[in-house]
């Protein structure tokens, strides 16, 4: 025979199981849509940097011709 205990919410551990499993998916997916986010970020911030360096070279590049 199958007993349900109650914890002092009384909520089964099934219940409170169930509960935990959500929490944990949902927490997952918003850790995963973050680290996504920064990788954009990231990406971005570098592209700036890219571009900001090869301002830098051809203005560089004019001075010395100049």
């Amino acid at each position: 025979m199958f007993v349900t205990r109650c914890n002092d919410d009384g909520h089964s551990s099934e219940v409170a199981e169930q509960k935990f499993e959500t929490l944990h998916a949902e927490t997952s997916t918003r850790r995963r849509k973050l680290k996504e986010q920064l990788e954009i970020a990231r990406a971005k911030k570098e592209k700036k940097l890219v571009l900001i360096k090869n301002i830098a070279v051809k203005m560089h590049f004019l001075r010395v011709r100049a």
